[in-house]
């Protein structure tokens, strides 16, 4: 695509809008940036993007910076109801998502993982696969740096691990990796999605301008996945870990992978250090990709024995007198939560709440009368939650995650879990959440301090 002389604006001027605007302007396009937010960072960005010579607005969407432009590019935090989506479609200019603007000028093999969960902890550990296997190899999309950002980083040889939201596949027209991974499709972003049914379209999109010669891998264990109608010639496979299948599977404890009539025993369940069945899913999704690109199992063994858990992911705190503490920050959403929840192997506090994203709190209810003695809720939706739950489980409220976890200890008997797995996103009262796990931790830090030095080092 030759973008000399082309006028193109980027919306959204977060990481992934800045290493879009500096891709543009590298490539000889006259570029505009628009962005409505006014914090510290946005103002810095600005700074930074005004320095390289592209004409910036903060604070606001004006229509001069989309009348007359050739190109529109826009973050994945932008919605259809945005001012500048209007005026683009009333002026009839292309619409493209950052993720379509990095495809264009990708050299390497694209291997896209999408999914409702899951999504970093299998990029991250596809990443180390492959690197530690000695092949170059590029980790971006919304984890890390973004992919525009690493366009110029990458050749022929690499093989660039993307992670990808629906938000970034809502506009994208030739986008086609070499192997597509979807891990789970369940309510999410029904905020932003009008529907669930839109909301599986736009994840759907990640396969549909393979060819024969890509692969797609999907997860078994998820009925609309399993039925999904694949309108794409490429070759499919599935993991499981309940039914033996034409891909990875679970069989006696070992980990065995099915391919064109070959059968093979990869590794032991418990070579990986990652806690709870969807994470042996993810393990599964990870080992299908290292074995569609040549990877040995002796590489992939060695990298899943020594690859960490995230942080915020099902994360072991600490334990205060025979009470563990988990971090499952990460968790926005209910299936998130009923994952963390299967995992457990003992009976559970559960600190949830936060922002609702229009969830469906209610399918979580036979798992949360089973699984978990007392609710403790905090945020905005604490009232919905409650009402959902409040005639199977005991409930309690908190107006901080610091008061939540003292309440919840208070409450604990010796053997339990205290389970921060909030069903719901952070930005009612924090930055993300990175900030309510970390937040979490420190609480737990400053229980444990004050048991020790009342009781001594027992605790």
């Amino acid at each position: 695509m030759d973008l000399k002389g082309l006028k193109a604006t980027v919306v959204g001027i977060a990481r992934s809008g800045i290493g879009a605007a500096i891709l543009l302007k590298g490539k000889g396009a006259q570029v505009y940036v628009t962005d409505s937010g006014m914090s510290e960072s946005i103002m810095k960005s600005a700074d930074t993007l005004k320095a390289e010579g592209i004409e910036v607005e903060i604070g606001r969407h004006s229509e001069s910076f989309v009348k007359d432009k050739d190109l529109i590019v826009i973050s994945p935090g932008v919605t259809k109801d945005s001012p500048v989506i209007g005026w683009a479609n009333l002026y009839r200019i292309p619409v493209i998502s950052e993720l379509e603007l990095g495809y264009l000028f990708c050299r390497g093999k694209i291997i896209a993982i999408t999914g409702t969960n899951g999504k970093t902890t299998t990029t991250s550990l596809i990443g180390k696969m492959i690197k530690d296997s000695g092949k170059p190899v590029i980790v971006c999309g919304n984890i890390g740096t973004s992919f525009c950002g690493e366009v110029a980083n990458i050749t022929r040889e690499h093989y660039v691990v993307l992670e990808v939201s629906s938000f970034q596949l809502e506009y994208i027209n030739k986008f086609k990796p070499y192997i597509s991974v979807i891990l789970n499709l369940t309510d999410n972003h029904l905020d932003r999605h009008k529907d669930f049914s839109e909301y599986k379209t736009m994840k759907s999109k990640i396969f549909l301008n393979q060819d024969e010669g890509d692969f797609i891998i999907l997860n078994y264990g998820d009925p609309i996945l399993r039925n999904m109608d694949i309108q794409a010639p490429s070759r499919k496979f599935f993991y499981s870990n309940e039914n033996e299948v034409e891909g990875a599977f679970i069989k006696d404890k070992d980990i065995l992978i099915s391919m064109g009539g070959k059968l093979e025993n990869v590794c032991p369940t418990a070579a990986t250090q990652l806690k709870g069945l969807h994470n042996l899913d993810n393990t599964m999704a990870a080992i299908l990709v290292g074995k569609l690109i040549g990877l040995s199992n002796n590489d992939i063994v060695k990298s899943i024995s020594s690859f960490v858990p995230l942080p915020h992911r099902f994360q072991f705190v600490d334990e205060i007198g025979d009470v563990e503490f988990i971090n499952d920050s990460k968790a926005t959403t209910v299936d998130a939560t009923l994952k963390a929840l299967e995992s457990l192997d003992r009976p559970a506090i559960l600190i949830a709440g936060g922002r609702d994203k229009e969830s469906d709190f209610s399918v979580a209810r036979n798992t949360i009368q089973q699984k978990v003695r007392h609710l403790v809720l905090i945020g905005e939706a604490r009232e919905k939650i409650a009402n959902y739950m409040k005639d199977i489980v005991d409930i309690r409220e908190a107006n901080s995650l610091e008061e939540a976890v003292e309440l919840a200890y208070s409450i604990a008997n010796k053997g339990e879990a205290i389970l921060l797995s909030p069903m719901c996103t952070s930005f009612d009262m924090f930055r993300d959440y990175v900030e309510r796990g970390e937040m979490f931790i420190k609480a737990v830090k400053n229980l444990k301090d004050k048991k020790c030095a009342r009781y001594g080092s027992q605790y």
